[in-house]
């Protein structure tokens, strides 16, 4: 339970904004940086025997898997565990459960962060009082205050749907409970809420992952917010989040572009050719029965 390595990973999954990515990081890591997917017979001294690699992930999660709660262990070791993501599963209908432990599950109740925000917190988004929110044409990421006594899913409450969102944060006022809502409104657009999630960093913030239902750049959050201006905002995008035709197109301008530079024929000349050296012994060509000879053909 030793919390040393805690920040790196935060800040790994910060940046990575969800779990697939950030396992995708890290068996990247192993697969460019150790000899972890080497498989090798017993007698060598690199890589695994067949099947051992895939055993020590198992075991490792398994081992994790099975530890119910924080309290099998000594409270100081417990006060020393950061509990800053949850375990959450979405229902059919939109709604975000946390799964405390084995035995219990409660509805999902978080709430907001945190000390100002940097350019990347509202990177193509914007920032007010209670949150902020940034954007990539595909996705959303939302981050709202919390009060530093919300330190647990009971204090703070998040639903999401495909076209709305609410998170308010449980208050005393007068002795008696309340609710006091920090975010809710209707979405300028749908989301697809089966496959947002959200996690919470106590007495810190929550923060929410949104996917697009469809791929647009967002002039707000939620109806009634300001308008930000979609001509001023970044609208590159990262070649992983591109379609896989996508990709391979930026791919090949990149090499051809690599290829005139060094002053090479691109792939539109080498298809040209190849097209040329098929016409070179056809029926009809006037160079039919001779050698092919590119010096004498001219094109662009």
């Amino acid at each position: 339970m030793d919390p040393k390595h805690d920040p790196a990973f935060m800040e790994i999954l910060r940046e990575e904004k969800n779990i697939a990515g950030f396992l995708d990081s890290f068996f990247g890591f192993l697969y460019r940086c150790t000899d972890f997917y080497v498989e090798a017979p017993p007698d060598q001294r690199i890589g695994f025997p067949p099947g051992v690699a895939e055993q020590l992930v198992l075991t490792s999660l398994r081992k994790w898997k099975n530890i119910k709660n924080l309290s099998e262990f000594s409270p100081t070791k417990a006060e020393a565990v950061p509990p800053a993501i949850e375990e959450v599963t979405v229902g059919g209908d939109g709604t975000i459960e946390v799964i405390e432990d084995k035995h219990s599950k409660k509805e999902a109740k978080a709430k907001p962060q945190s000390s100002g925000p940097s350019v990347s917190d509202c990177y193509n988004g914007a920032s007010y009082d209670n949150y902020r929110w940034s954007q990539s044409i595909g996705e959303l990421d939302v981050v709202v205050r919390l009060p530093e006594e919300a330190r647990t899913s009971k204090d703070v409450l998040v639903r999401l749907s495909a076209e709305e969102i609410e998170v308010a944060v449980k208050s005393s006022e007068d002795g008696a409970e309340a609710w006091k809502t920090l975010l809710k409104g209707r979405f300028s657009f749908k989301i697809k809420s089966s496959e947002s999630y959200w996690c919470l960093e106590p007495g810190k913030h929550t923060s929410l992952h949104l996917e697009k239902a469809s791929e647009r750049w967002w002039e707000s959050l939620v109806d009634g917010e300001p308008r930000i201006e979609l001509s001023k905002i970044d609208c590159s995008r990262n070649l992983e989040e591109m379609a896989e035709c996508e990709q391979m197109k930026v791919e090949e301008l990149m090499w051809n572009q690599r290829r005139k530079l060094l002053g090479q024929p691109t792939s539109d000349q080498i298809r040209m050719e190849k097209i040329m050296q098929l016409a070179w012994n056809a029926d009809g060509s006037p160079f039919k029965g001779t050698e092919y000879d590119p010096s004498i053909l001219k094109f662009n």
